[in-house]
């Protein structure tokens, strides 16, 4: 892994332990990137131009994530509370 996809990497594990106690691995976050790269995202919202926030369903739990285009990588996972914030911004039809 390079340095910043491996701080990346570190980073989102101890978060997601940390407010969904939640262990990733490195094959789990891989498959969540891969999710995102493959548009299987609940929901999306554009926080910067290289970062976007996703909303990912895992083992039947909401995960908010942010993502970076630039590094290809999840950079952290975000309290529950802010995946509420984001289903809120669903356009219901």
């Amino acid at each position: 892994m390079k340095n910043k996809f491996l701080s990346d990497f570190l980073h989102t594990k101890l978060r997601a332990k940390e407010r969904y106690n939640l262990d990733i691995d490195k094959y789990n976050y891989s498959y969540l990137i891969r999710l995102i790269q493959e548009g299987k995202s609940i929901a999306k919202k554009k926080q910067t131009n290289t970062r976007t926030r996703h909303l990912l369903n895992v083992a039947g739990r909401l995960l908010h994530v942010v993502y970076s285009s630039e590094t290809k990588s999840i950079v952290t996972v975000l309290p529950k509370n802010k995946a509420v914030d984001l289903l809120s911004t669903i356009p219901w039809k």
